[in-house]
């Protein structure tokens, strides 16, 4: 838990949102943030996903729905195929 949700994810959540990585803010973090928001867990999930902006509280349960569900379906929607299949293939090592 510790290692994976808390460190690898939120690492890789934060080098591809947050703007001091990149030095300009990304419009796919918009684009990400409305398609969690409006996802509706499966019943494994106890807590509804919260938006990117506070993922800075999230918890490790947070971070693994993110890593498992949802960002399958919202990075597929908003990255190019090939980086998805490059990061996708990072995560499937």
């Amino acid at each position: 838990m510790h290692s994976v949700f808390l460190g690898v994810v939120r690492q890789f959540v934060n080098l591809w949102f947050d703007s001091s990585s990149h030095g300009k803010q990304y419009s796919m973090r918009a684009a990400v943030d409305s398609i969690i928001v409006k996802i509706k867990p499966p019943s494994e999930i106890k807590q509804l996903p919260r938006s990117l902006k506070v993922r800075r509280y999230w918890k490790a349960p947070e971070w693994r729905a993110f890593l498992l569900f949802y960002s399958i379906i919202s990075m597929k929607l908003v990255m190019s195929t090939a980086l998805y299949r490059l990061t996708a293939g990072i995560f499937c090592i």
